[in-house]
């Protein structure tokens, strides 16, 4: 006998159509659109898969950065996507940063993806610097 009742379909997104549903409707995973929220949800997408989601993606953000490896990926992440940010605010986020942290955050991850396919998968990521998600400005 199963468990579940009639009618019932699990569906199971893998992690990039999961990315692409929450970016297009965050709302309806009960996300508000902002970084930290993002942020949040992945962390808990990951726990979930039994690490293995975002399995790497800290020690490839730190490679990319050039440093890093005592960091979270969430602030290796803005130090990539928004250079210029004062890395001593990072939890107050501008609305601007933030729409440019949640850009900058669904690239990384694109990119990150792309090295894992493009890698022998076992830890060994092909590193490619990649630009800011916009320019920062001190106005």
């Amino acid at each position: 006998m199963s468990d579940s009742l009639p009618g019932d379909q699990a569906v199971r997104l893998d992690l990039p159509d999961l990315l692409a549903d929450i970016r297009r409707r965050p709302g309806s995973y009960g996300l508000d659109g902002t970084f930290w929220c993002y942020a949040a949800y992945l962390n808990g997408y990951h726990e979930g898969s039994g690490r293995t989601a975002l399995a790497g993606f800290r020690e490839w953000l730190a490679e990319e950065l050039g440093h890093g490896t005592n960091l979270s990926w969430e602030a290796l992440a803005l130090r990539l996507v928004l250079p210029a940010f004062d890395a001593s605010r990072f939890r107050s986020l501008t609305a601007d940063d933030d729409a440019a942290a949640v850009t900058g955050l669904f690239n990384l991850l694109g990119q990150f993806r792309e090295s894992r396919r493009s890698s022998d998968q076992t830890g060994t990521y092909s590193s490619t610097r990649i630009a800011p998600a916009r320019e920062v400005t001190n106005d």
